[in-house]
């Protein structure tokens, strides 16, 4: 996914603020399949909001399968006028990490009414990419759009998750701030000015950790990612 136009607040429990603290930091250098515990837990979830009003959920799951991470995405997005829906986009990804590289992804997107598919497979120092536009080949190297890998602020060639095109991304670092998670618990975080093919902020623990907010401008308005706090799932 690239940049999409994510529920109302998840109501955390009282312990879980410091428990989604410890996980934001500790999952700096994730994927390493070595680890014990899951990226995240096991699961990342974002409520999405359309200046003050909430549009959907954009969601993460993590899942060990022997040696291979495997990371289940899921965006559903809409904005309402009234009742009646003026804007609605869903997006579908499954990638699989193994020894800490992309070697397989496949993505289904409607972006308002308009379908997007993209299958990628690694092989040997490529990406093999199909999409419904054709075939291309892409350099293996490429990290996906999906935002939620540590080592995302260090790349700057990526792979556009929604299209299956490459994307030229210059992650500029800013000052540490804090970033907010649903019930108004905030995480201190480092500020990103992404800018070239996509023009977002992002924001992510310090010293390459996790990622915990993003915003951009969308259609006249500004969307803002907000970490909802739950229930990690640890295995």
């Amino acid at each position: 996914m690239t940049k999409p136009f994510v529920s109302a607040a998840l109501r955390a429990r009282r312990w879980a603020v410091p428990l989604v603290m410890a996980l934001f930091v500790a999952t700096a250098g994730l994927p390493a399949q070595a680890q014990s515990t899951l990226p995240y837990g096991g699961l990342l979830s974002f409520s999405v909001f359309r200046g003050a009003s909430p549009i959907g959920e954009h969601r993460f799951a993590f899942e060990q399968v022997g040696n291979q991470l495997h990371v289940r995405i899921n965006v559903e997005l809409q904005v309402k006028l009234g009742f009646i829906t003026v804007f609605r986009y869903s997006h579908e990804n499954h990638e699989v990490w193994e020894d800490g590289k992309l070697v397989a992804i496949d993505t289904k997107t409607n972006d308002d009414g308009k379908p997007f598919e993209v299958s990628a497979r690694r092989v040997g120092t490529a990406l093999e990419v199909q999409t419904l536009a054709g075939r291309a080949t892409l350099p293996g190297d490429l990290m996906p759009s999906s935002y939620w890998h540590p080592d995302t602020p260090k790349h700057t060639r990526f792979l556009d998750t929604q299209r299956g095109v490459l994307l030229n991304l210059d992650f500029a670092p800013g000052g540490t701030e804090v970033v907010a998670i649903s019930d108004g618990q905030r995480i201190p975080a480092r500020r990103y000015d992404v800018t070239g093919d996509l023009k977002v902020t992002a924001w992510y623990a310090q010293n390459g950790g996790a990622w915990g907010k993003l915003s951009f401008p969308a259609r006249g308005s500004e969307i803002e990612y907000v970490m909802a706090a739950g229930e990690p799932r640890v295995p």
